[in-house]
Order: C-alpha cells, then structure tokens, then sequence
C-alpha cells in the first residue's frame, strides 16, 4: 500500500466521520420528538381513562420529559367539574430542548428546539 493509498483512505474516513456525526446531530430532535409524543400520547389514554390527571400524575410525567432533557413550559388539561361519559377534553403540552448543534464547519451554536403536542380527548369515565 502506497503513501497515496493510505492519505485518500485517511481523508475519506475523516469525511465519512464528519458525516456521520452532522447525521447525528440532525436525527437527535427527530429522535426525541417522536419520543415526546410517544410519552404524550401514553399521558392522554390515562387522561381519557381517568377524566384528567392527579398531581402526582402531572409531576411523573413532567419528570419522564425532565430525564430526556426536555422542559415543559406548559401543561393545558381541560377538565369540567362534572364531566359526563362523551365529554370532550382539550390537551396540550408545549416543551423545548436546548441543545449544541453544528452553525459552520468547526463552530456550534445552541439551538432551541420547541416540541407541541394537542389532542382532543373523549372521555370514557362518568364522574359524579
């Protein structure tokens, strides 16, 4: 193996390498939005189920979203005092991540990512 041979694989490694890791850093929200409306949606079969959430309820889930990095900046669960099988209920929660991302060739920047997530529930439990 010649001295070119070794400086092209050397060079084509590096470019794979930054590749990769620019990929990496675009699939990273992706990942963690489709993860957040995973962790959403499991929230609203619970709200359906038990006409809204309890504060222990609202702080775990909180605290799912916290362990992935993710703030929650406001949770909305409509709930009517006295809520009849059918009702509807409005959900909402809106979070967001910070994270470094690359701006140019050798820079980062920090770049805010903002995650919502709406459904209209209908509820399943009539409450007295």
């Amino acid at each position: 193996m010649g001295i070119e041979q070794v400086i092209v694989f050397a060079l084509l490694l590096i470019l794979t390498l930054f590749f990769f890791v620019v990929i990496m850093d675009y699939m990273v929200p992706l990942y963690l939005n489709f993860e957040f409306n995973s962790i959403c949606r499991s929230y609203a079969l619970l709200i359906e189920a038990q006409n809204g959430l309890d504060e222990n309820q609202k702080n775990a889930f909180v605290e799912t979203l916290r362990q992935r990095n993710v703030i929650v900046k406001q949770i909305e669960c409509s709930v009517p005092n006295h809520i009849k099988k059918g009702d509807w209920i409005h959900f909402s929660v809106v979070a967001e991540n910070s994270r470094s991302v690359f701006k140019a060739l050798l820079e980062r920047e920090t770049k805010t990512y903002v995650y919502k997530f709406t459904q209209e529930i209908i509820s399943n439990k009539a409450s007295n």
